[in-house]
């Protein structure tokens, strides 16, 4: 990228940023600008003004990736807690919340690993077919919400998922057949063995673990729906 206009998104200052743009542009020869792209240098480095000036002057950087990660500005923004970039995204495109990264995980899996709750209920809002998509391994983010003991995420994507009438997410496998009723069963085991000392007390859940679905009341939607044949 030039370096005049990385000085710009570095600084979080929009005052000469369209002329170093449009200078950026005229010289780019990969109109794709998967390495370079200045709204992925934006989000990735939490320049908030930055990025919102980009995407009103250049929506379509919207789409590009890092080569590294194939993390788009919805997956950083995600990751970063830039939630006012979020929802410009959002408004630019809400096909920008289906966008894969190299482990296919979407900016909403990106928003519950890092239990980023505001994140998860605009992109849900604006995509709800988010709530569907996997992960390279078949996780849902139900799934990811459990994996990585995040409470918060797993009560949002509960109410998400009861609000779009989306319950038979519930019995989708990942890929060693476990649904998010198998991955609380288990943690709830593991946490018993703690407790009984099978397992060395100063093991602890981060966030919460394994009281993730008593806090959020998971159990109180009653035992798992009948799978699908």
């Amino acid at each position: 990228m030039a370096q005049e206009l990385l000085e710009i998104i570095v600084s979080d200052v929009t005052t000469n940023l369209e002329p170093k743009l449009e200078k950026y542009l005229s010289q780019a020869q990969d109109g794709t600008l998967l390495g370079n792209n200045p709204l992925v240098v934006a989000c990735e480095h939490s320049k908030e003004n930055c990025a919102r000036e980009i995407i009103r002057l250049q929506p379509q950087f919207a789409w590009g990736k890092k080569q590294q990660n194939g993390y788009s500005p919805m997956h950083f923004c995600c990751e970063n807690g830039l939630i006012t970039v979020v929802k410009e995204l959002t408004k630019v495109d809400p096909e920008l919340c289906r966008l894969k990264d190299n482990h296919s995980r979407t900016p909403l899996h990106v928003a519950v690993m890092k239990g980023n709750e505001e994140a998860i209920r605009v992109i849900v809002t604006a995509c709800p077919e988010s709530l569907k998509m996997l992960t390279c391994i078949r996780e849902t983010a139900l799934h990811l919400a459990l994996n990585h003991n995040q409470c918060g995420s797993f009560e949002v994507l509960m109410e998400e998922v009861q609000k779009h009438k989306q319950e038979d997410l519930l019995n989708w496998k990942d890929h060693e057949g476990n649904t998010v009723f198998h991955i609380s069963t288990s943690k709830k085991q593991v946490q018993r063995d703690v407790d009984s000392g099978v397992i060395s007390p100063s093991y602890k859940w981060p966030s919460g673990g394994s009281k993730c679905t008593e806090q959020t009341g998971f159990h109180s939607l009653g035992p798992p729906l009948p799978e699908l044949l």
